[in-house]
């Protein structure tokens, strides 16, 4: 898909989030498939994201590091429109999504009050695997920052980008993909951001 170079995961995340203190507080590891649930983070254990259908492929509220809360307003389900919106050229981006068999997407937002901490997560469906193959691989051809070498899922691209806002932040993204289903996990913190935290979620989310 047509993006500009990071561009899905800088704007939800500098474009939707506030800005924060860059107090960096203690945080337990991320879910994974045999995680204890006391390192997992019950800030709003109460509080279910919005329905969709693929709300349970993105973390529940229960299932993300310690202190992250959700953010209801930027979660949700997503059009091809709403996902190609962060792109360059939102309308080509949204054309090579249906093109590539777009079905439906679902974005899921955390944030950790007092912070300049949070955690999005972005997951697309698509008609076949070909489809989604071929959207990661123009995903990660136009990818900013520098590669992190790690593997999740059936193929995967992991980056690490310093951020002007909030200064002294950085971006780790994790963009892979299971079957027909593709991730944009994005986790943002004060550098050096541990990139455990988003491959960690990457992996349980892809099983």
């Amino acid at each position: 898909m047509r993006r500009a170079a990071g561009v899905l995961g800088l704007g939800l995340l500098v474009g939707v989030l506030p800005a924060c203190a860059a107090d960096d507080p203690t945080l337990a590891p991320p879910p994974s498939a045999g995680a204890s649930p006391s390192l997992v983070g019950p800030a709003a254990p109460d509080v279910a994201l919005p329905a969709g259908a693929l709300r349970d492929r993105v973390p529940a509220p229960a299932d993300v590091p310690l202190g992250l809360v959700p953010l209801l307003q930027g979660s949700g389900p997503r059009t091809a429109e709403e996902v190609a919106a962060f792109s360059a050229d939102p309308q080509a981006a949204a054309a090579d999504l249906r093109a590539r068999g777009f079905t439906d997407a679902y974005a899921a937002q955390y944030a950790a009050p007092g912070t300049a901490q949070s955690l999005t997560v972005v997951v697309v469906r698509f008609a076949d695997e070909q489809g989604a193959a071929a959207d990661l691989a123009a995903d990660a051809a136009s990818a900013a920052g520098d590669p992190v070498d790690a593997e999740v899922g059936d193929a995967s691209d992991v980056r690490r980008l310093a951020l002007e806002q909030p200064p002294g932040t950085e971006l780790v993204t994790v963009r892979t993909r299971r079957g027909a289903l593709t991730w944009l996990v994005a986790w943002r913190a004060p550098a050096p951001a541990d990139a455990e935290v988003p491959l960690q979620v990457a992996r349980a989310l892809t099983g």
